[in-house]
């Protein structure tokens, strides 16, 4: 087990990888202080003979390695995506040139926490849940054959997990089609915990059980231990056959400089009930403002016109006349206050309720399509932004970021309402047009290769107004 500090970033937390019952371990896992935050990542290799471990330890070293190159201007997204793509550009390179590590590949998921925020990239089935206290506060998808059809609700979560087909990942590194990484960026509190976990871990049990392991009152490293140790037990009592298990769990001591947003139908439901509690106020201190002035009425009624005995006191039968009734004033105004007290505390609570609600409707199933033209509005601007002093280096780069482009836009058909539809397809036309050709949107500029003038003027007038026009209609 491997203790994870950074006193940077204020983060604590543990590691392990075990080999359960395979001939060797093919998992691997690594952290990193990078200019952009702290990086922590988790990788599960496939392919037979050595490729798993070589594909693990390859996408380990690149991703980091690549972080670690990134200078502090770099949009951490664009800084995922870039490290993604050069760590399968590496696999591919080594399979090139070495035939029998053909077929090799990996999952990938990882965090990068800074001061402002922690953002989450995966490929596959390996996962990172993000825990406050005893409650998931967002998980990852998996992408897999089963992972689409528990979304589909063609199965449940445990169906899914003890599936023949479980193992079948639709995005991975390496040996699978599909290359592009899911970027999230998440706030987080004192004491959330990230857990990063390959299928050997959360494959092992069902779902409530690990979470009830992963939410346990102990220490991370007595938390990591524990849960490994159980994966064995299990896995042994079965036949001992189980796959390789990684588990890392990393602890925040601060709060993100970003912060939870509210959805739009619980800020209106809050808004409606504060207006209810101000007119409850109002109407209530206006009915308390008229009982004193009745109250007053009495008093002074009760002064003027009460007979006086000859001795100076008040008769017996007429000595309680103003007493009763301005006590009978005072105990309904107790009263109303009493209950004004508790219709508010009511109300409050009720708020305080929405707010909970609120928090568990952000744990996220998946991008939004917002979010996701966040990405393809970084991944423009990144493209704009080349400037290598290798012509090969620039084509590269812009050929990864407009392949991520035009995956996003694929995606963000399938997930818009049909009104707008159209609106992704002409930015579509524009993504597959000349101007994006790698070839030629290269240009030499003092002795640099950028972007050239042809491509930059495309992305700022006839794609970027599309996508925000896109962003407003949402």
């Amino acid at each position: 087990m491997i203790q994870i500090a950074s006193p940077t970033y204020q983060l604590f937390g543990f590691a392990n990888s075990m080999q359960g019952g395979r001939p060797e371990n093919q998992d691997d896992f690594g952290f990193a202080e990078t200019p952009l935050g702290f990086a922590l990542v988790v990788c599960d290799g496939m392919g037979g003979g050595p490729g798993g471990k070589t594909a693990s330890y390859i996408a380990k070293n690149e991703f980091l390695s690549t972080l670690m190159q990134c200078n502090v201007q770099t949009p951490p997204a664009t800084a995922l995506r870039m490290a993604v793509s050069r760590a399968n550009d590496a696999m591919e390179e080594k399979m090139n040139l070495v035939p029998e590590l053909r077929g090799m590949g990996s999952t990938l998921v990882a965090v990068l926490v800074s001061r402002q925020s922690a953002f989450i990239a995966h490929l596959g089935d390996s996962r990172c849940y993000q825990l406050r206290g005893r409650r998931v506060r967002y998980r990852t998808d998996d992408h897999s054959l089963v992972g689409d059809l528990v979304r589909g609700k063609v199965l449940t979560e445990e169906q899914a997990r003890v599936s023949p087909q479980s193992n079948v990942i639709t995005r991975g590194l390496g040996n699978t089609s599909n290359h592009v990484a899911d970027v999230v960026e998440v706030p987080y509190r004192k004491g959330d915990c990230f857990v990063l976990c390959t299928d050997g871990v959360w494959g092992s049990m069902r779902h409530e059980d690990l979470l009830q392991r992963l939410t346990s009152v102990q220490d991370i490293a007595s938390k990591v231990g524990n849960l490994s140790a159980e994966v064995d037990r299990i896995g042994f009592a079965a036949g001992g056959h189980h796959d390789n298990h990684t588990l890392a769990i990393i602890e925040t001591k601060t709060d993100s400089i970003l912060k939870e947003k509210m959805s739009k139908q619980v800020k209106i439901l809050l808004a409606t009930l504060s207006c209810m509690l101000l007119v409850s106020i109002i109407l209530n201190i206006l009915l308390l403002v008229k009982m004193s002035n009745h109250a007053v009425a009495v008093n002074d009624s009760g002064a003027g016109g009460v007979p006086v005995a000859e001795s100076g006191s008040l008769t017996s039968s007429e000595e309680p006349i103003a007493t009763i009734e301005t006590s009978s004033v005072t105990e309904k105004a107790e009263g109303k206050v009493t209950t004004i007290t508790e219709e508010n505390d009511s109300l409050g609570r009720q708020i305080k309720k929405l707010k909970e609600t609120q928090a568990e409707q952000q744990d996220k199933a998946g991008q939004t399509v917002k979010e996701m033209l966040e990405q393809v509005v970084a991944q423009l601007n990144g493209l704009k932004a080349i400037n290598e002093k290798d012509r090969k280096d620039a084509s590269k780069k812009s050929e990864v970021f407009t392949k991520t482009v035009k995956q996003l836009l694929t995606t963000l058909k399938e997930k818009v309402p049909a009104p707008n539809k159209q609106k992704v397809a002409d930015i579509e036309s524009h993504v597959s047009g000349e101007a994006f050709d790698c070839t030629k949107n290269i240009w030499p500029s003092k002795k640099m290769f950028v972007t050239s003038p042809n491509t930059r003027k495309v992305i700022d007038e006839k794609i970027l107004p599309k996508v925000e026009e896109l962003k407003k209609n949402l």
